[in-house]
């Protein structure tokens, strides 16, 4: 006997449709929050945007998102606590807390970048930090102008993993002052501060190079910290009339440069020869018996953006005893070149350190060097890290080139050569007239009788 098919009342239809509606918007709306791409807003202290002032983008963003401000004055007490990047169209975005107490910007999230700005410090500058000290972090501040800190331009505390590069620190009582944390500080000057950068109650290995350090009291301050243990290693930085340039703590061994060919630091007031032509001192540079630059250099280095080479990004260092400008890596024609400008006449050199990744993408093992397009002698060294070039001339201005080498004529014209292609001549008529020999030959034929 066969049974009657159930059916859905009529008066539940509604009620099923209306549950099926609901639970496709709520699907919609997951797949939209899972797939939700970052955002850029924007911030305007007088112009159409997102926000007028900065902390209120802070507030409104999400991990991920980006904060574009541009051109205004801004105030200060800005706490960032989420994952994001805030950037300044120009440094005349300017936050301004002079007269304030505290920090300017607070920086404790733990992959946060903050770039590009004018502040004018008041107390402090840019916290950095807070957090749990052996937290993993990537805390990035790069491309600011710090000026009148009253205490300190950036003050790293707690943080393990920050990287300061490139700013430009005027007039304050410290520069960057570090405790408990370990930080990458390079490419940054350092002008007319009290202190460049000091060491506090700080126990965290740390490096510093491609700095400048110049008409400060003190240069770098190591100051006080319980592990003797711990090295700092400080190397391609100039150190340029400072009162006193470097102040270590006592008995502590750092390591002031990265051996030999790399190098040490640049120390105006070094007074030792280059008697071998290899850009660095014969005689070491002596800060104290415990702390020595067994190579300094004997020109200042100035660090330049090679780009990316193999997922990384490097930097490629030129010391030279006169200007150097216009440095640009062109990959197509496989080309390094900057222009060198000095007195006319004037005996000038350069010794320039590439990255092996940067020299193994432009040059493999072969290059040549150009002054003005012509072929120059050189120096060259290799260690695992780094080709190092020794180039000399005579000024005024020259356009240094390092290219790939290009087979020359007379090397394809060598003895050795020759002989080759003349046996591989004979060869080839040898086997040709061996060849005619045969097809002129007549095919025997048979003849077949019919019957």
């Amino acid at each position: 006997m066969l049974r009657r098919r159930e059916r859905v009342p009529r008066k539940l239809i509604p009620l099923t449709l209306a549950l099926l509606l609901i639970g496709v918007i709520l699907a919609t709306y997951r797949i939209q929050q899972a797939t939700a791409q970052p955002k850029t807003w924007i911030v305007d202290d007088d112009g159409p945007a997102d926000f007028s002032g900065i902390q209120e983008a802070v507030n409104a963003s999400s991990d991920g998102d980006t904060i574009f401000v541009k051109p205004g004055s801004y105030s200060a007490g800005i706490y960032v606590a989420k994952n994001i990047s805030i950037v300044a169209e120009s440094q005349d975005v300017v936050i301004n807390a002079n007269n304030g107490i505290g920090s300017a910007i607070v920086l404790v999230a733990g992959n946060v970048s903050i770039s590009g700005f004018t502040i004018l410090a008041g107390d402090t500058g840019i916290m950095v930090g807070a957090g749990t000290k052996d937290e993993p972090v990537r805390r990035v501040v790069s491309r600011n102008r710090i000026m009148n800190a009253q205490d300190s331009g950036i003050f790293v505390y707690w943080s393990n993993g920050a990287l300061i590069t490139e700013n430009t620190f005027v007039n304050n009582y410290y520069a960057i002052r570090t405790r408990n944390s370990n930080c990458t500080i390079n490419r940054n000057l350092f002008e007319n501060n009290l202190y460049g950068i000091i060491r506090k109650e700080d126990n965290k290995a740390s490096a510093y190079s491609e700095n400048t350090f110049k008409n400060n009291a003190i240069g770098i301050d190591l100051g006080f910290f319980d592990d003797r243990s711990v090295q700092i290693k400080i190397y391609h930085n100039n150190f340029q009339n400072n009162t006193i340039n470097a102040q270590p703590y006592e008995r502590v061994r750092n390591a002031w440069d990265n051996g030999y060919p790399c190098g040490g630091n640049y120390w105006s007031d070094y007074n030792g020869s280059d008697a071998d032509d290899d850009g660095i001192g014969d005689s070491s540079y002596v800060i104290d018996e415990y702390n020595v630059d067994a190579y300094p250099l004997v020109a200042p280095v100035n660090a330049f953006d090679a780009g990316t080479w193999n997922g990384e990004t490097y930097n490629v260092d030129v010391a030279s005893n006169f200007t150097v400008s216009d440095f640009q890596i062109n990959e197509t024609q496989k080309a390094m070149s900057f222009n060198v400008t000095g007195f006319d006449g004037a005996s000038g050199f350069c010794r320039v350190i590439v990255p092996n990744a940067v020299s193994q993408g432009l040059w493999q093992t072969s290059f040549s060097v150009l002054v003005d397009d012509n072929p120059q002698a050189y120096k060259k060294w290799l260690d695992s890290a780094n080709t190092y070039i020794y180039v000399s001339y005579t000024h005024s201005e020259h356009r240094i080139t390092i290219r790939q080498e290009q087979p020359s004529t007379t090397s394809l014209l060598s003895p050795e050569v020759i002989a080759s292609i003349a046996l591989l001549v004979v060869l080839l008529i040898i086997a040709a007239t061996i060849v005619r020999k045969r097809l002129r030959r007549k095919p025997e034929t048979s003849k077949t009788m019919i019957h």
